[in-house]
């Protein structure tokens, strides 16, 4: 996955883009908060984060349940239902077989 980020030309991919995220001289504390605090700091970080979208398709690979924290602009139950609607659009196509 590659994605252009200015007119140079400058791009990233799914191995080089943390250098270039929004948080990375933020404290994990604002990632990671604790439970009953809101997200909403996190997520202003991602808002205008130019690797956002490679930032949330590496969480979306990591294995629910073993996820933790605000990635990409989203948290743990919005990529839950993030990878369910995957699955599902993955699977929309297939043929379904008739009851016997």
């Amino acid at each position: 996955m590659e994605r252009s980020l200015s007119p140079a030309n400058t791009s990233f991919n799914e191995h080089n883009w943390r250098g270039a995220a929004a948080c990375r001289d933020v404290g994990p504390d604002v990632f990671f908060p604790d439970k009953g605090r809101s997200p909403k700091d996190a997520k202003a970080y991602c808002a205008a984060c130019a690797v956002k979208l490679l930032c949330l398709e590496a969480a979306l690979a990591v294995p629910a349940g073993d996820d933790h924290g605000v990635w990409g602009g989203t948290t743990v139950r919005e990529r839950r239902a993030e990878r369910a609607k995957r699955r599902y659009q993955d699977h929309a196509d297939e043929p379904v077989e008739a009851a016997s």
